[in-house]
């Protein structure tokens, strides 16, 4: 018969195993059994708070019996912890709860949870207050471990501390690189980060899903935050499956320190004006046109000086102290609404993982970099140089480029569009050949790193996801494009972007890249023993550009627990990654009209005013 969990049989079982032991003594370990409808949280809190002794945990769901975990007065994790990664999670994966199936082999699992959970009682007599769960398999009898990383967010044993000017200073300390050409301060122990962090149950981040389908190796990872009512995915591409994986893991805990704040508590509310020079000015991030903000239904407020928002800290390079950013551009995934909304729409643009705090600036500085290259090129028209692929001193660029012709049928292009700081940074292009009307037209990508072949592989990497996903997908979706061609306000999300372009008549937008002189690589970057050095020199480039470099430490218990470090970087006056075709923030970003001159770029096709298309950025 199918069978409902009603915890019922599993109380039954183990208070059979202990009966005759001495349970209810003061500082002797309680066992609780949890319902596997799962208790409230205030009953959770209530237990935990009346026991004077460490508690073991039992429970029942879809998934498994559970023992654990064990919780002890003042130590955080607890089954409340446990549900909400859980919930988050599924959320994340989209899983299901299974319906009651019938198991033929209750009695014998009831009986080997209560040897468990006897087991684990007398290890928290000797002391020992395990950081796991154990799951049976009610079916097969297996006994799994499950790690389980408390939520600081967690109502019953987390807590945040306050965000303050001292926590958010940065002082940069030395970071030894294994070699000149490393930018990482130290290798990741990919076996450690899984052990740790990755779950399908309870876990910050979910089993990463490879996907066979495309030239290079590529994969995505879930990751589920408490409290949050959709998922995120980090993807991850690389030359093996194994390299892919990894990345995507680390992506995905990237986004989980970027969503929303879980390293410290907001405490700052209040008006630009009424802050008096200690905050961010919002209209030096790049604000929306300001048509945009009276057109019914749009999700962002107009920035005023006396408009009251949450601030976070970050740490100003330029003024070499603490200042007070919008909290919804330091964290993109707040969704607030009526007169809390944000002055504008913000993504991931700038936020990174690192080994050491040094290494996630660097990297965050990079992908403001590689975006604020795009967008500079896109925005004012002007014709880059072009990059000769056969001619980088790399040979694995060509080789690269073969494989993507042979098994694509594209061409390959590829422009130096590095900025005025002189991080190597290229845009990617594939164009359909002539006679292949089958094809998407052309797609687009781009890549940022401080050694220049490093830079033109990660554009081609990205390139090549992006032919293999469009080359399938869209047929299906070509008249969507011929309509978005013809009217850009139907380009409301990220994969509009690319597949605009895949139609013949918007590819036809992109010719001004083309004409440009044809030259090597970007240049050199400077050569460096020290991690700290090669950040250094970047924040001092963007500061002699006239440019500050602000830093947002988003660093969570469960980054800090595995040795990692969480960034949101924000460069004021940097032109910001949007999607969506309403939601670009050109206003106010004098950039555009300057730089790509200084640079010597061809003349610009858009003196006046920004491109009015919606950018190709996929």
């Amino acid at each position: 018969m199918n069978r409902q969990p009603d915890g019922e049989p599993l109380r039954r079982a183990v208070a059979h195993r202990l009966s005759g032991r001495r349970e209810t003594l003061d500082g002797e370990p309680h066992l609780a059994v949890h319902e596997a409808t799962g208790l409230a949280a205030e009953t959770i809190g209530a237990r935990m708070s009346a026991e004077p002794g460490p508690i073991l945990w039992l429970n029942e769901d879809d998934q498994g019996f559970w023992i654990g975990p064990a919780t002890r007065s003042g130590r955080p994790g607890c089954p409340e912890c446990v549900r909400r990664r859980n919930l988050a999670m599924r959320t994340a994966t989209g899983a299901p709860r299974s319906r009651p199936r019938p198991r033929p082999a209750l009695g014998l699992a009831l009986l080997t949870v209560a040897a468990l959970a006897e087991t684990r009682l007398t290890g928290l007599r000797a002391g020992a207050v395990p950081d796991d769960l154990l799951r049976l398999d009610p079916d097969t009898l297996e006994v799994s471990r499950h790690p389980l990383l408390p939520d600081p967010t967690c109502p019953l044993c987390g807590g945040l501390p306050a965000d303050t000017p001292e926590a958010a200073a940065i002082t940069l300390v030395s970071r030894p690189k294994p070699g000149v050409e490393t930018f990482r301060a130290h290798e990741v122990d990919a076996a450690e980060l899984r052990r740790r962090f990755v779950d399908d149950h309870h876990g910050v981040v979910g089993r990463p899903r490879v996907d066979e389908l495309v030239a290079f190796p590529t994969s995505g990872a879930p990751v589920g935050v408490p409290g949050r009512p959709t998922g995120e995915m980090g993807y991850g591409r690389a030359l093996d499956h194994g390299s892919a994986e990894l990345v995507a893991i680390l992506e995905a805990l990237e986004r989980f320190g970027g969503i929303r704040p879980g390293g410290r508590r907001t405490v700052v509310t209040a008006s630009y004006a009424e802050l008096a020079g200690r905050a961010l000015d919002p209209r030096t991030l790049g604000l929306h046109d300001s048509a945009r903000y009276d057109s019914p239904g749009f999700p962002f407020r107009r920035f005023t000086e006396t408009a009251r928002c949450d601030w976070v800290y970050g740490h100003s390079f330029a003024r070499g102290g603490a200042v007070l950013v919008p909290e919804s551009y330091a964290y993109y995934g707040l969704h607030r609404h009526g007169a809390d909304r944000p002055f504008v729409y913000e993504i991931s643009n700038g936020c990174a993982l690192g080994t050491c705090l040094e290494e996630a600036i660097l990297h965050g500085l990079l992908e403001v970099a590689e975006r604020d290259a795009f967008l500079l090129a896109w925005y004012s028209g002007a014709t880059p140089p072009t990059i000769d692929l056969d001619a980088t001193g790399d040979p694995r660029i060509p080789l690269m480029v073969t494989r993507l012709r042979q098994l694509t049928g594209y061409d390959v292009h590829a422009f130096d569009i590095t900025a005025e700081q002189g991080v190597p940074s290229v845009w990617a292009l594939a164009t359909a050949r002539p006679g292949r009307p089958d094809l998407p037209a052309a797609l687009c990508a781009a890549g940022s790193a401080l050694l220049p072949g490093k830079a033109v592989r990660a554009a081609l990497h990205e390139l090549s996801t992006m032919v293999e996903a469009h080359r399938d997908s869209y047929p299906g979706e070509r008249e969507r494009a011929a309509r978005m061609a013809d009217d850009p306000e139907l380009v409301t999300e990220m994969k509009d972007h690319a597949l605009l372009y895949c139609h013949p008549t918007a590819a036809e937008r992109l010719s001004f890249l083309f004409g440009g002189p044809v030259a090597g690589p970007p240049p050199a970057w400077p050569a460096h023993d020290d991690l700290r050095d090669d950040l250094a020199e970047m924040i001092r480039r963007y500061l002699d550009s006239g440019l500050d470099v602000v830093v947002v430490d988003q660093t969570t218990p469960e980054h800090r627990a595995a040795g990692l470090a969480c960034v949101k970087v924000i460069v004021p006056g940097a032109l910001p990654m949007t999607f969506g075709h309403a939601r670009r923030r050109v206003a106010g970003l004098t950039r555009i009209s300057t730089v790509p001159a200084r640079l010597g770029w061809s003349s610009t096709a858009y003196p006046a005013e920004p491109n009015p298309d919606p950018h190709p950025f996929p």
